[in-house]
């Protein structure tokens, strides 16, 4: 009895130590560098705004935190790389909803992973896209091109910049359809590919292009923005109204940038990320850097997350489901 008593005792010191061990390491963390996992090319208005906060959060949390991109698939090369990460608090990758919720998306590729395998830590921003117009275009205003292309229906080359089923693309669908609008669609493998057509005049419109990459052409009158997909308008074009204000809301929510870890990541460690991420958004210089480089800053805890990604769900499910629908029999 004895013995058994001494065995017990030994087990229940071992496993007491493990667990103050294991504390002790979450509490410590981070030891050494933390990185942010971007799920489109380096470059871009993503990449640049991760970059920013990447510094302040080092400076929060005394590591360095290097942002990486993991660019392909959708976003579910990224995506994929969180969800089977060790759950450490080292991998975080900033999703949007395609990577958030990718079993929504399953109409148009097989998700490699769902939604249960990871856990959203905080909402950082998110970045406004706006319809720039090629210079000379008949229209000067978003109403005025509404009514040419009715006027002229499938005349008006409409750029598209990222593939069928990415958020940008169902916010284009939603507005031709709400609209009844015959546009001819010119697809493209990113925004600036679109930018190059629009400065050639080769199309007319493009939608799923930051403000940020074309608020130089717009500066030099090169190209013009007709509207915004925005809740309100924003500091840096404060004249560039949103399509919501015009009547014409897609109807969809924002393409929200929110970061994510492993789901089995220990409380403790994910609750030091949420702290460095809040404090970084908070700071001056992360304000003035979404200004000048045009994104909005969008905090939210985990509750909010996952308030916003439950109406994202219904939302995109049934554009899905409409377009679908839509598809021409084959």
């Amino acid at each position: 009895m004895l013995r058994k008593l001494v065995t017990l005792g030994v087990l229940g010191g071992a496993l007491a130590s493990i667990a103050i061990s294991t504390a002790q390491a979450q509490g410590q963390f981070p030891e050494r560098p933390v990185t942010l996992i971007n799920p489109l090319p380096a470059g871009g208005g993503v990449d640049i705004a991760m970059r920013g906060l990447a510094k302040e959060m080092q400076t929060i949390l005394g590591q360095p935190v290097l942002v990486e991109s993991r660019a392909g698939a959708g976003g579910t090369i990224a995506g994929t790389y969180i969800a089977q990460a060790k759950p450490d608090g080292y991998a975080v990758g900033l999703f949007q909803s395609t990577q958030a919720i990718p079993e929504v998306y399953a109409a148009f590729q097989k998700p490699p992973y769902t939604s249960e395998q990871i856990r959203p830590v905080a909402r950082y921003m998110s970045l406004i896209y706006g319809l720039p117009s090629r210079a000379g275009a008949p229209w000067k205003t978003m109403s005025e091109l509404v009514k040419y292309i009715k006027d002229n229906p499938g005349k008006v080359k409409w750029g598209r910049t990222i593939g069928v089923g990415h958020p940008l693309q169902l916010l284009t669908y939603s507005l031709l359809k709400k609209e009844n609008l015959d546009v001819k669609e010119v697809p493209f493998k990113g925004a600036a590919d679109a930018i190059t057509a629009l400065l050639g005049g080769h199309i007319d419109v493009a939608f799923g292009i930051s403000v940020t990459a074309t608020e130089g052409h717009v500066s030099a009158g090169r190209l013009s923005v007709l509207a915004i997909h925005n809740g309100t308008r924003i500091k840096s074009m404060p004249e560039i109204p949103t399509f919501a204000e015009l009547g014409l809301d897609p109807g969809v929510v924002p393409i929200y940038n929110t970061f994510f870890v492993p789901k089995d990541t220990p409380e403790p460690v994910v609750v030091k990320l949420q702290d460095a991420v809040k404090r970084a958004i908070e700071t001056p210089a992360i304000a003035e850097y979404a200004q000048k480089n045009g994104f909005e800053l969008y905090y939210g805890a985990e509750a909010d997350i996952r308030d916003e990604l439950k109406r994202d769900r219904e939302v995109t499910t049934a554009l899905i489901e409409a377009m679908q629908k839509d598809k021409p029999a084959q």
